[in-house]
């Protein structure tokens, strides 16, 4: 969804405009999953990150509608 919406996933250089906390707590939620396939992070995080994803779907579908 964010790639379709513009959002440069791979740069980590923020395109002016854009939020950096988004493209930031996805970066961070891949980490997570990363260590997670790892069992190297506590349930707690894996809660938070979870939670972050959903206010980033929110964003999008409620902000930025698909091209």
């Amino acid at each position: 969804m964010l790639t379709e919406r513009g959002y440069d996933l791979e740069n980590p250089v923020v395109t002016e405009g854009e939020d950096p906390d988004l493209v930031h707590d996805f970066s961070a939620a891949r980490d997570i999953a990363r260590a997670a396939e790892k069992g190297e992070i506590e349930p707690e995080d894996i809660e938070t990150t979870l939670e972050d994803l959903s206010e980033i779907h929110d964003y999008l579908a409620e902000q930025r509608a698909s091209p």
